[in-house]
């Protein structure tokens, strides 16, 4: 009888245990799901909105904390909500791909997960742009990403997103034709010829980087070479960057390496293909050098032109580039150069600065041999001290941006 008594006690103890086992499992696959995309459980969090952060800080510290007014926020948020709203967008359509690209993978290699469900709705709550804009504000003031999340009850990962979803915000160049006229305003008070049509002034720079590895060159699909610009001979990426009369950044764009011309840099963004649906105000263009192609978009210096290299090319006002307070460097303009690489004689490539040679310069856009003026057919010996000259003034393979 008491035998009977401690079975039927343990048959009960079993099926108490095994029921806590299946409700754990139960629960914790459940938090899984309700979790992110990639399995982790979400944290009870409560988000807080910036008029509670506001009624805490005050107008005073409010202002230290985020750099500008309560109300300047609020501006400056109107100006940026569509660009952060569509970044998010856009970062959400990105996870969605790579999901169904994991699925996919699994169901070729025999391990299809049969249970991936799409995204559960936000446990926490959805954060709304003019919180994702203090935490950027925030963090560009010196914010702990650490303290950020806490304060407005939110993941790390969502902290940082909001800081980039902010940058492709302000990145963005306005399609607003009247700020387009307005900028082209503002470079013809600055035109002594009255240039009307500049909405902007683009150009290219090399941002230098150490070489990559062959892990990280294999992972967008190059090689290492692809990283090196011959003429600086540093490692970098290509930046097309467009900026107003001020010098403020209007877009950026880093898609090549630096081994990549200029032009072909610009033709594979983002601006380009804005630019051919047709995104700038009639009769507006962008100003850039000759390492881009003359369009009905963009305005380039005309090529073959005869110009006296002795009137041009080294006037003290053109020859010069201001670098911040460290006053003035010399530097010889281009059509200096191609005048006299343009003379009706062979110039070995020793001659040009031991290896630098004008990769970047487009076929069409240098001078024809053939039709060379008489001015510029110097003697070789001539020709030679004048580049001489030239590298003493400015020595290309030294030269520094």
């Amino acid at each position: 009888m008491l035998v009977c008594r401690y079975r039927r006690n343990a048959e009960v103890f079993a099926v108490h245990a095994a029921s806590a086992a299946a409700m754990h499992f139960i629960s914790g696959k459940n938090a899984i799901k309700r979790g992110s995309w990639y399995g982790a459980p979400t944290n009870t969090r409560r988000r807080r909105t910036i008029q509670e952060i506001y009624m805490c800080l005050g107008a005073k510290y409010f202002q230290r904390a985020y750099r500008m007014s309560y109300e300047s926020f609020w501006k400056l948020h109107e100006k940026l909500k569509e660009g952060i709203v569509l970044a998010h967008k856009q970062y959400l359509e990105k996870m969605r791909r790579q999901r169904r690209a994991r699925r996919s993978r699994s169901s070729v290699c025999g391990r299809r997960r049969l249970n991936s469900p799409a995204p559960s709705p936000i446990p926490n709550g959805k954060i709304e742009s003019e919180v994702r804009l203090a935490c950027a504000l925030r963090y560009f003031a010196g914010g702990s990403p650490y303290d950020i999340m806490a304060k407005y009850g939110m993941s790390h990962s969502e902290v940082m997103n909001s800081v980039w979803y902010v940058v492709e915000a302000s990145n963005t160049q306005s399609d607003c034709h009247e700020e387009q006229l307005r900028i082209a305003m503002e470079f013809k008070d600055k035109s002594s010829v009255d240039f009307e049509w500049c909405s902007g002034a683009i150009d290219g720079i090399i941002i230098w980087m150490n070489r990559p590895t062959l892990k990280e060159a294999a992972n967008v699909g190059v090689d290492q070479q692809k990283f090196f610009c011959g003429r600086k001979h540093k490692f970098g990426l290509n930046c097309q960057a467009v900026c107003d009369v001020r010098g403020r950044f209007l877009d950026i764009s880093i898609t090549h390496g630096a081994s990549a011309a200029d032009c072909l840099a610009f033709e594979n963004s983002e601006l380009y293909k804005r630019l051919q649906k047709g995104v700038l105000a009639e009769d507006l263009v962008l100003f850039g050098d000759d390492a881009y192609i003359n369009s009905i978009f963009m305005a380039t210096p005309y090529p073959n032109t005869s110009v006296d290299a002795a009137a041009e090319g080294l006037r003290e006002d053109d020859s010069h580039i201001q670098c911040g307070d460290s006053g003035y460097v010399p530097m010889v303009t281009n059509n200096t150069i191609r005048d006299v690489l343009g003379a009706e004689v062979q110039t070995p490539d020793s001659l040009i600065g031991g290896g630098d040679h004008f990769d970047e310069v487009p076929l069409s856009m240098r001078r024809d041999r053939t039709s060379a003026s008489a001015e510029f057919t110097l003697p070789r010996t001539k020709l030679c001290k004048h580049v001489e000259d030239m590298h003493m003034v400015c020595p290309v393979s030294n030269r520094r941006y």
